[in-house]
């Protein structure tokens, strides 16, 4: 989340996030496809289905801006118990949030009828911090050529790079395993957002952030029958702007809800 990890101090939190370098894009396309006309995960909604009016990717980006808009005192990303999962949470969809790395369990209690959207791992980029951390350490290291593009390019770029570093993605519901986590990853369009005081400690005061650009594995869940239920999703990623440099970071993440739909 930002990475899901604190990771930009070359830049405070260096390579975001909480969201397999090159050798994922091959590892994804030998994958086997599901089987034509199945859907292998029937509670989860397509990954290029619009649900509630809009894509996986804009759905990040609005699960970002909850996730970065509530102070520190009552963040769903810090809190160990679940006690925070209710704030701020309006209308069809319901958001649960992963944490900054480690190992979570957390109890919830959500409406009836709502969806939930979370991220197995994801990233968000946005100027003017991560801009720069961009021009300045990532595009020198990649190659990058950058004249002529946008900050919302940029940032699109250095999002996307950040995301390609995940290493491994799970989640089960119900003790069901999603499969081919993988095929979840979606990328936003621009957005604009209002940063709480929730990263204050580590060099992002709060203000608005324009633009943003968020990337990520996310799982769109049809509403939940009524009674219990699990859902725990865990991922790693290993980041570094060059082989051997002095920011390498290795992240992970493991987060399991018991989650009660009220009738």
């Amino acid at each position: 989340m930002k990475s899901m990890n604190t990771n930009q101090t070359v830049s405070a939190f260096a390579l975001k996030s909480a969201l397999a370098v090159a050798a994922l894009t091959l590892w994804v396309a030998t994958l086997p496809a599901p089987a034509a006309g199945r859907n292998p995960n029937p509670g989860v909604l397509p990954i290029d289905s619009t649900p509630y009016g809009q894509s996986y990717g804009d759905w990040g980006g609005a699960w970002w801006a909850w996730a970065l808009g509530i102070s520190k005192a009552q963040n769903p990303l810090f809190d160990t118990t679940g006690e925070f999962c209710h704030v701020n949470q309006a209308g069809p969809v319901w958001f649960l949030a992963g944490n900054f790395g480690g190992a979570n369990t957390r109890t919830c209690t959500v409406p009836a009828g709502k969806a939930l959207f979370f991220p197995i791992l994801n990233n968000v980029y946005w100027a003017p911090e991560d801009l720069a951390f961009v021009k300045d350490f990532v595009a020198p290291s990649q190659g990058w050529d950058l004249a002529g593009l946008t900050d919302a390019e940029i940032l699109r770029m250095g999002v996307n790079w950040a995301t390609d570093h995940a290493t491994a993605l799970s989640a089960t519901i119900d003790g069901v395993p999603v499969e081919n986590p993988w095929q979840y990853r979606a990328d936003s369009s621009a957005f604009a957002m209002e940063l709480s005081d929730v990263l204050a400690d580590f060099g992002y005061p709060p203000g608005v952030r324009d633009p943003n650009v968020a990337d990520g594995y996310w799982i769109m869940l049809r509403p939940l029958s009524p009674g219990q239920h699990t859902i725990n999703f865990a991922s790693a990623a290993k980041y570094s702007v060059a082989d051997g440099d002095p920011f390498d970071l290795e992240f992970s993440l493991d987060v399991t809800f018991h989650i009660t739909v009220l009738k």
